[in-house]
């Protein structure tokens, strides 16, 4: 599986490469109103590149998805201490850290890069190809630094080299008011802010497609649920880790959520994660096409219709996060009358 997320990131890096090329000549030398042979090849470059980088980003989802489960499943057992992705991540040195962060920045922009170029391509003529060229080249330098990142983290495994794991999460508390506060803040400020927020949320997406079937423009909506998205976030990953995942460990105060993507917790953090970076990605998705339809009044139809897909994605995104991370707890307090505590 190791040589596998090489192979793959090698292959997103290389195509990457290529389509950027391409696209840096685009920035350089597209002219529309032009039909002379040069603008006829470049606009046959265009659509190579966007080919090729359509396989980048597949290459680069596909290597993620495994190093996600090779972080889980496959290493814990070969390093000395490990139980679960935490001591993994330990064992890299904090390069495999930095390596999450990045593949998810560039992720992030490739969704965004790939929206925007749907839209683009619904018009019969190109009319700023430059701004869907400047999103591409933004990735490659993210991609690569990811792809690197991950080398340097997976030659940093040392199978015989132990790490602490679990003492890492329980050696962060000292007394009991620091288990139950996190940033000095106590676990139902984030609790209620998590509740709250996620509702916003929701309420925002739903506005957002009742301003789209009324004809109405969704740009508010779409800025205001970016925001919402990137407040709340904090909001709901720290009330996940610190309260509710003791729903589905049986076991307070234990602050890991690598061990959420444990098959012996059902493997639960698979769908936790997807949901949240659909969330994310389909709010700054929404967001980035508003802006880039208001510039180009021929590209309204195809974006609404993005832009309905995205909130509904979002709806449907925040519906599995509340019943994966709320589900358990509300099941516990039915079932026994009172939070675990």
């Amino acid at each position: 599986m190791l040589l596998a997320i090489l192979a793959l990131d090698t292959l997103a890096v290389a195509f990457s490469l290529y389509a950027a090329l391409s696209y840096l000549r685009v920035l350089l030398r597209w002219d529309p109103a032009s039909i002379s042979m040069k603008q006829i090849r470049l606009e046959a470059d265009c659509d190579a590149a966007r080919l090729v980088a359509r396989y980048a980003m597949g290459f680069f989802v596909a290597s993620s998805l495994l190093l996600v489960l090779a972080i889980t499943l496959l290493l814990p057992p070969l390093i000395p201490g490990a139980m679960c992705g935490t001591g993994v991540l330990q064992a890299t040195g904090g390069f495999g850290t930095r390596g999450l962060a990045l593949r998810a920045l560039a992720l992030a922009v490739l969704w965004v890069w790939q929206s925007l170029d749907g839209i683009h391509r619904t018009l019969p003529r190109r009319i700023d190809e430059g701004a869907i060229a400047r999103w591409n080249l933004l990735s490659v330098p993210l991609l690569l630094l990811a792809a690197l990142y991950t080398l340097r983290a997976l030659l940093q495994l040392d199978p015989y080299q132990p790490v602490d794991c679990c003492q890492v999460v329980y050696d962060t508390f000292t007394t009991k008011s620091e288990a139950t506060h996190s940033a000095g803040l106590s676990d139902a400020f984030w609790l209620v802010g998590s509740g709250g927020l996620g509702l916003a949320v929701a309420a925002i997406a739903l506005a957002g497609l009742s301003a789209l079937r009324r004809g109405r423009s969704a740009f508010a909506a779409s800025t205001a649920l970016f925001v919402a998205t990137l407040v709340w976030l904090p909001f709901a990953g720290t009330a996940l880790v610190t309260v509710l995942s003791a729903y589905h460990y049986q076991v307070l105060q234990h602050h890991c959520p690598w061990c959420l993507f444990l098959p012996v917790h059902g493997a639960v953090g698979y769908p936790l994660l997807a949901s949240l970076l659909l969330i994310t990605l389909e709010s700054f998705t929404a967001l980035s096409a508003t802006f880039f339809s208001r510039k180009h009044s021929g590209l309204l139809d195809a974006t609404r219709h993005r832009l309905h897909r995205a909130f509904l994605w979002v709806l449907g995104s925040w519906l599995v996060f509340v019943a994966l991370s709320w589900g358990p707890a509300l099941l516990w307090r039915l079932r026994y009358g009172v939070w675990m505590g």
